[in-house]
């Protein structure tokens, strides 16, 4: 009888860790698709940014050759 009760025991904790780690999991996935989305939400703006980044540095490269040449 002991021993049914300690392998019932034994069940129920392993059952209990068991959904604690999928839990754990699912919330892992979850947060790292949010983090995807909101990273694909700022990918426009990014993207922007370098886009007028490249045309101030081609008007300072511009700017510097013609202070060469003259």
């Amino acid at each position: 009888m002991p021993d049914m009760v300690l392998a019932v025991v034994l069940a129920v904790v392993l059952a209990v860790l068991l959904v604690s780690v999928i839990g754990m999991v699912v919330t892992l996935v979850r947060f790292d698709r949010q983090v995807s989305a909101s990273e694909r939400a700022m990918l426009p703006a990014m993207q922007d940014k370098l886009t007028e980044l490249a045309r101030a540095r081609a008007r300072l490269l511009q700017a510097s050759q013609e202070v060469q040449e003259d």
